[in-house]
Formats: C-alpha cells, sequence, structure tokens
C-alpha cells in the first residue's frame, strides 16, 4: 500500500510519485501483510522558474494599422512558472495585448519605433522585439468625383500607402 501524507504536494500511485505543487510530502509504503511494516521517503516538490525567454522575432516592420504575433519561448520548457506580461514601450506608436499563455498581438498605431518587451513573472527574465512603423506617405479617395441625386448614396473607398495606413 503506497500513501502520501500530503497528496496536495506529492501522490503517489503504486509507486509512482508526481509532484503536484511546492513543498514537502512524505510518501510511506505499507506492507499488505503486515500493517506494522513500513519504509517512508521525503519527497521534496520545486517549481521550476524560466531561465530565458526569447522570442520567434526580434524585429518587426509594420504599417500603420497592421498587426503581427509574437510568439515566446522559455527555457526550460518544463518551467512551472510560466507567467508572462507584455508591454510597449510607445504605446502611441505600437501596442501589444496577450493572446494566449506565451502570444501576444503588436499592432502599429502610427509611424516611429517602438520595442515590446516580454517578461516572466517570477524572476523577471526579458526579450524584445523592435518594432518600426512605416509612415503613410500617400492617400487616395475614389471616386474622385461624385454626382448624387437627392437621397442618393455613394461609398468612397480610401487607399493608403503603403497599405493599412491610418
Amino acid at each position: 500500500i503506497w500513501r502520501s501524507d500530503k497528496p496536495e504536494i506529492a501522490s503517489v500511485i503504486s509507486g509512482k510519485i508526481t509532484g503536484v505543487s511546492k513543498g514537502t510530502a512524505k510518501i510511506t509504503a505499507i506492507s499488505v501483510a503486515d500493517n506494522t511494516l513500513k519504509a517512508e521517503c521525503e519527497v521534496t516538490v520545486n517549481e521550476i522558474f524560466p531561465t530565458q525567454v526569447t522570442l520567434d522575432k526580434t524585429i518587426l516592420n509594420l504599417n500603420a494599422s497592421a498587426s503581427a504575433t509574437l510568439a515566446a519561448t522559455l527555457n526550460p520548457a518544463n518551467a512551472t512558472e510560466s507567467e508572462l506580461t507584455w508591454e510597449s514601450s510607445d504605446e502611441s506608436i505600437a501596442t501589444v495585448e496577450s493572446t494566449s499563455a506565451t502570444r501576444a498581438r503588436v499592432r502599429a498605431v502610427k509611424a516611429g519605433e517602438a520595442i515590446i518587451t516580454v517578461k516572466t513573472q517570477t524572476e523577471g527574465v526579458t526579450a524584445t522585439c523592435k518594432v518600426y512603423v512605416n509612415p503613410v506617405t500617400e492617400i487616395s479617395i475614389a471616386p474622385k468625383n461624385v454626382n448624387l441625386a437627392v437621397n442618393g448614396t455613394q461609398k468612397l473607398t480610401v487607399t493608403f500607402t503603403p497599405a493599412d495606413g491610418s
């Protein structure tokens, strides 16, 4: 028979121990034939903190209003403390919003440069991506001339160069 005095920290099934949360637990093996025969093992479960975070891109070139996704990778891969925070050095140029545990969407706002930083919550390990937002150099509207009847409508289309401008 196998028992854990703190199954919320370490569980045991058929002698296989699983770490559940940080802490110390005592695993006991008890003889089925004679329950007075016991052996114990002290188990310490530790959190694994990330020592490195990397981004799939270190430079982004975007046009205004365009967006891109950044993906972070934690090392070691089995880190148990993996919460990330994302921030932009200048939200008037580029914003960043977390979309999952390790991904974020960067949106270009206006021409300029910004740095997106991802940081681990526990150890403060960081990685950065420099974002260059291209300026809008031209705007055009179509059609150029419209003749309307009273109560008539016409949809205008605006085109930006480079594309996706605001």
